[in-house]
């Protein structure tokens, strides 16, 4: 996935591998704030709750990413390699968007770090 997403920018597969390594990272950090923001305002500091709380979030956003994601770049790629998308990158998607859901949700009943102000 890395490569496919640094692809989309270099428009060469050999040239992927760092823009690609810093969208996907990058993108990961701003969405563990926005996993965090919602687990803050939704549940309390209990580690089932941030789990099962965590593990959904990732189900839903793996999801819109895995599903949508794949028919985006499979129509709109511009490497042949990446066009050829199918079920199981979908699926795959959505695996790993439930396990970096549920570590983002151990982490938070871990920490108990709320970034949410409270008045």
């Amino acid at each position: 996935m890395v490569r496919a997403i640094g692809s989309i920018i270099t428009r060469d597969y050999n040239k992927a591998l760092i823009p690609g390594l810093i969208i996907q990272f990058g993108f990961g950090i701003i969405f563990s704030f926005i996993y965090f923001g919602v687990l803050s305002y939704f549940t309390s500091v209990i580690m089932i709750n941030g789990i099962l709380m965590g593990g959904l979030m990732g189900f839903f956003h793996g999801i819109v990413v895995g599903f949508v994601g794949v028919v985006t770049v499979a129509i709109h790629h511009p490497i042949t390699k990446f066009k050829q998308a199918g079920f199981s990158i979908a699926v795959a998607h959505l695996f790993g968007h439930v396990v970096y859901g549920l570590s983002i949700g151990i982490l938070f009943s871990e920490t108990g770090i709320s970034i949410l102000v409270s008045s």
